[in-house]
């Protein structure tokens, strides 16, 4: 079994290749962006590689000088939009709660993309037109975040939990009379209104019972103490039985009515969601390769050329610095040979295309004919030059 590229799974472990896509996915905004980063595999293609290198270092380059750049993390809406495709059905709150996430996320991503156009034209490519700010409003509105339906949502609904608070009080206080009026051998130790089976009852002693009458719901491990719902009360709790089931009826009309609305922008969502997911992907690498200070090296047909390469787990971030003396930072790095790690260049993700030899480092072993992604490190401000350093980073992967 291989994957793309002709890798075979155990050799990506053996290179420590998922723990090199860890270290870049813990760039993401969000889960769904890191899954994306860990799902990359091998590419071969140099044109669709190049491309992708250009859209990495132009973002790089962009976020050295520009911090409010960042990606939206999205929820998972993959089964709400399957269920959206098919006719009659509802989504759950919590499901339409997400889908109003994801369209604030997209948003925000598309206004992101919008902002950054002219400096980043290959990054606002992912940029697609998000839904309707109404709808996310209008989900807003209807769900709070645990998608629970607000009474906002409707009048009706609104008018409904109304009529069960009601309902449930009078209820209540006409069992909580009842029970004040027991004579304390009656009653049950600390015997307080609750419910058993939905209905509201009251505990009592067992040799009560026939006094008391009504219904018994339930009884206790040791059969003293039955609950009761006295026959005084039954109507009332029949009353708030047809209130509380009036109050879901409204709620699912509500759902249905929100599922509805949805259904026709499902398209829309998903290339959204999508593109939410693949601006947290392409922001990871950018913000890595950034941490770096790579740079991307030409790639061509002739041999591969590593200087100085490094595997990427050898490698620390460059924001790492040791505490010298007296509370001072030093300038020394923690590994020895990465000696300048200046800022001033875009950053990058570059395949080497391997011939007929093998090289090897401490820790990386690059096999006949598998392509890697190399990441040029920049020995100075102004920017890659020739016979720069090249530090390998990790495999460059393709969706």
């Amino acid at each position: 079994m291989s994957v793309a590229g002709g890798v075979a799974p155990s050799v990506l472990d053996t290179l420590e290749f998922p723990a090199a896509l860890e270290r870049v996915a813990a760039h993401a905004a969000g889960p769904l962006g890191a899954a994306r980063v860990r799902g990359r595999a091998p590419a071969t293609d140099p044109e669709p590689i190049r491309a992708a290198l250009a859209q990495v270092a132009e973002l790089a380059a962009l976020l050295l000088h520009d911090d409010a750049i960042s990606a939206e993390p999205v929820p998972d809406i993959g089964p709400a939009l399957e269920l959206l495709a098919v006719p009659g059905s509802a989504l759950e709150g919590l499901q339409l709660a997400a889908l109003g996430q994801a369209l604030g996320a997209a948003r925000l991503t598309a206004a992101t993309l919008v902002r950054i156009a002219r400096d980043a034209p290959r990054t606002a490519a992912l940029r697609v037109e998000p839904p309707p700010k109404e709808l996310e409003q209008r989900l807003m509105q209807s769900l709070d975040a645990e998608g629970a339906v607000l009474d906002a949502a409707s009048r009706a609904l609104a008018r409904a939990r109304q009529h069960v608070r009601e309902a449930r009080q009078r209820l209540v206080a006409k069992l909580e009379a009842m029970l004040g009026a027991l004579d304390p051998t009656d009653r049950a130790p600390d015997a307080a209104v609750t419910l058993r089976g939905g209905r509201y009852v009251i505990p009592i002693r067992a040799t009560a019972r026939s006094r008391v009458g009504g219904i018994v719901h339930d009884e206790s491990a040791t059969r003293s103490t039955v609950f009761v719902e006295p026959p005084e009360v039954i109507e009332l709790g029949n009353v708030l039985r047809a209130a509380e089931a009036e109050q879901q009826r409204e709620v699912l009309r509500v759902l249905r009515e929100l599922t509805d609305l949805l259904r026709p922008r499902r398209d829309a969502l998903a290339a959204a969601w999508e593109m939410c997911i693949a601006f947290d992907d392409l922001c990871a690498r950018a913000r890595y390769a950034v941490e770096v200070n790579g740079f991307a090296p030409a790639i061509g047909t002739g041999p591969l050329t590593i200087r100085n390469g490094r595997h990427p787990l050898l490698v620390p971030p460059l924001h790492t610095v040791e505490r010298g003396s007296g509370g001072e930072d030093s300038s020394r790095r923690r590994h020895q040979g990465v000696r300048s790690h200046r800022r001033g260049g875009a950053c990058a993700l570059m395949f080497g295309m391997v011939g007929s030899a093998t090289t090897t480092s401490p820790r990386v072993v690059i096999p006949n004919r598998y392509c890697w992604l190399l990441v040029a490190s920049s020995a100075t401000r102004n920017g890659p030059m020739i016979g720069s350093r090249i530090a390998i980073r990790f495999c460059w992967l393709k969706k």
